[in-house]
């Protein structure tokens, strides 16, 4: 019996709690690729994940050579790319007043991890996925943020990078949707094991929530694998995952 070659998926993020989820789950149907830069993960995440051909790999998405040696192993071990899910992130909470008084470090990360980082790898693995002779669409999934719309979030520099990443996908769905779909998931403050905010916080949070909650990994896993599977005809929009709070 010859077995079905299966896709290939790029995780960025891939080391963070939603990373690590996102990872577990598309490793049922795909060989995933887990990248990471300063958290590590442990070799018993990786024995843990389905298949036997997922690769773990340590990139600094803001440094162009490190991508391009990236590029160079995806092609000599898989040959191609269908799948890439921009899930890098990070911020920092940062007062209303720091537009005005900007610290000049903490905002060029905020930009580099959020934008410059997603646009780099993006438009790398975009050119690897139309070089493909196979005719199945591939997809490009954004983790954005709904702070785009409501712009309460952690700092307005985040919210600037992220919806200047939801315009790159936009563009670019525009402009390769015959070949490759692009869309985009905006879910709230996301509920982890590990998310740092007090119970009355979140208390605070779901009451403005129409259905009551925070978003969980779960949420934003379905909706990735509907966008994958059955939402075929979606290309250039941004779901906003949040509970109805954006309504």
């Amino acid at each position: 019996m010859i077995l079905k070659k299966k896709e290939v998926a790029l995780i960025t993020g891939g080391s963070g709690n939603l990373g690590k989820v996102i990872c577990k789950n598309l490793s049922k149907n795909y060989d995933v690729i887990v990248i990471y830069n300063k958290t590590k993960l442990s070799k018993s995440f990786m024995k843990n994940l389905e298949g036997k051909n997922n690769m773990l790999y340590k990139c600094n998405l803001e440094n162009e050579k490190e991508i391009q040696v990236l590029i160079k192993k995806i092609k000599k071990k898989y040959k191609t790319l269908d799948v890439l899910i921009n899930n890098a992130s990070y911020t920092e909470n940062l007062s209303e007043n720091s537009i005005l008084n900007p610290n000049k470090k903490i905002i060029k990360k905020i930009l580099n991890t959020n934008f410059y980082s997603t646009y780099r790898i993006t438009a790398e693995t975009v050119k690897l996925m139309l070089k493909s002779k196979i005719l199945k669409k591939k997809n490009v999934i954004f983790i954005l943020t709904n702070s785009i719309k409501t712009l309460n979030a952690s700092n307005i520099i985040y919210t600037c990078a992220k919806s200047a990443s939801e315009t790159l996908m936009k563009y670019l769905a525009k402009k390769y949707g015959k070949k490759i779909r692009f869309n985009g998931i905006s879910p709230g403050l996301i509920k982890t094991n590990q998310t740092s905010l007090r119970k009355k916080n979140i208390l605070n949070i779901s009451k403005i929530t129409p259905l009551g909650r925070l978003a969980n990994a779960n949420d934003v896993i379905n909706c990735i694998n509907s966008i994958l599977n059955n939402m075929t005809f979606l290309n250039g929009q941004n779901i906003y995952l949040d509970g109805g709070r954006t309504v």
